[in-house]
This record gives structure tokens, sequence and C-alpha cells, in this order.
């Protein structure tokens, strides 16, 4: 019964950690150039290279931190083979296949690099769990680290 419960946990946080992660990209793709616009409507001479550096970071944000959080998210949620849970959990990113764009300075493949990016993203939020919940187990045995009280002199 509890190998059923683990399946289905993890069946979960991939088609929600999928869900999720489509669902941030396509908010991603349709909220920069509102963004982009807003932004530069309030720019002047004086404040528009900062303007520009600040829209520049919130766009990056904007589409790097849903994967690895999602990630992270999902692992959490499967409770168990915490990476593979968080890459899965970035299959979605596979959909770029059908979205890239037809754009001439971008060959066909192009699309693989930013798939492998996700996939990687959701990785490594999986490992940040794993790596969490290791640490806790550790410190909860007592074999965490410990801080000595003076330091050592030679």
């Amino acid at each position: 019964m509890k190998t059923v419960w683990l399946i289905a946990r993890s069946i979960l946080a991939v088609l929600l950690g999928n869900l999720a992660g489509f669902g941030a990209f396509r908010f991603a793709v349709e909220a920069t150039p509102v963004l982009w616009q807003n932004g530069l409507s309030l720019a002047r001479p004086e404040n528009e290279l900062w303007l520009r550096l600040i829209l520049t970071a919130v766009t990056a944000m904007l589409f790097a931190s849903p994967p690895v959080l999602i990630g992270a998210l999902a692992a959490r949620l499967a409770g168990h083979v915490r990476s593979w849970i968080g890459m899965a959990a970035g299959l979605w990113g596979f959909g770029f296949v059908q979205w890239w764009p037809p754009l001439p300075l971008l060959s066909r493949g192009a699309w693989l690099g930013p798939t492998i990016l996700i996939l990687l993203s959701g990785l490594v939020g999986g490992w940040l769990m794993e790596t969490r919940a290791t640490v806790r187990a550790l410190v909860d045995k007592g074999e965490g680290l410990r801080v000595r009280s003076e330091p050592d002199l030679p």
C-alpha cells in the first residue's frame, strides 16, 4: 500500500509540476511585453539605462526562476527520489519543439538549449530538497556540524 501511495504522489508531483511550469512560462511570455512597454514609458534620459537593467533582471527572473522553484516543490511533494522528480517536473520544456519561433538567426534545433536548462534547473531544485532532507537527518542523529567554542591555535 505504501508503494502505491509513493507512486501516486510521484505522478501527481510530476503532473502538477509540469502544469505549473508551463503556466509560469506562459505567464512570463505574456507579461514580458507588458512589463517592458509600461516600464519604458516611465523612462527619462537620466534613468533609462537603470530602468533597462532592472527590466532585464526582472525578465530574466520571470523566465529562469520557475523551473528551479517548481522542481523543488514537486520534489517536496513527491517526498522521495527528489532529484529525478524535480527533473521530471520540467518535461514541459519539450514543448519548445512546437513553440520555437522561426527566426532567421535561430536554427531549428535551438529549442534544445532552453529545454536542457529547464530540465537541469528542475534537477537542481530537486537536489536542493534532497540535500535539505539529508542535512536534517544528520542533524537529528547528532552527526551535524559541531562548532567549537575556542579556535585551534598552532
